[in-house]
């Protein structure tokens, strides 16, 4: 499976390097089951440089409207050869496990799917906080094929407006029948 990981960055340098060698680990999870790489939506030249350092794609837009910036990035996105889009947060670190977990609804041809309950860790305070709701952001894919249908409108627009029934429980996968 060809799963492109896809994120915006913004500044905490020393935050994004931790994501990006989170990305390394991924690349390294069950290499003959997931053909991963990744495209950054950066906005300066030292967040791309940064991860073109550790051999990720990246674009520079402005900053001033984030879900303009993610939908430049996921248009530029069209351009790689991906089955999934991945999206993550620059300061997201997910576990190789989560792909296996979503492996299922991969083969299915989901259309769209993520998680419903997400945990965070604070570095500095050492505490955790568990997040419920509706599909997370750190962790949500996109089929290609949904992407295409969307007509390069972008992540936001589509979760916003498109129109589907959602099915699952809490901290269950979730899926959007399209």
């Amino acid at each position: 499976m060809k799963i492109l990981i896809f994120f915006a960055a913004w500044k905490r340098l020393d935050v994004l390097d931790i994501c990006l060698k989170g990305i390394e680990r991924l690349k390294k999870y069950n290499p003959e089951k997931y053909k991963i790489s990744s495209l950054a939506v950066c906005s300066n030249e030292d967040e791309a440089e940064l991860i073109m350092s550790y051999g990720n794609n990246a674009v520079i837009y402005s900053n001033d409207f984030l879900g303009a910036k993610k939908n430049y990035g996921v248009n530029k996105a069209m351009d790689y050869d991906f089955d999934y889009l991945l999206e993550i947060g620059s300061d997201d670190l997910i576990h190789g496990s989560l792909l296996d977990l979503y492996y299922d609804n991969m083969v299915k041809g989901e259309k769209f799917f993520g998680v419903s309950r997400c945990m965070f860790f604070d570095l500095k305070t050492k505490e955790t906080a568990v997040f419920d709701g509706s599909f997370i952001g750190a962790g949500r894919m996109f089929s290609k094929e949904l992407l295409k249908k969307m007509g390069g409108y972008g992540i936001y627009l589509c979760t916003a407006s498109f129109q589907g029934e959602i099915s699952g429980k809490k901290g269950q996968v979730l899926n959007l029948k399209c």
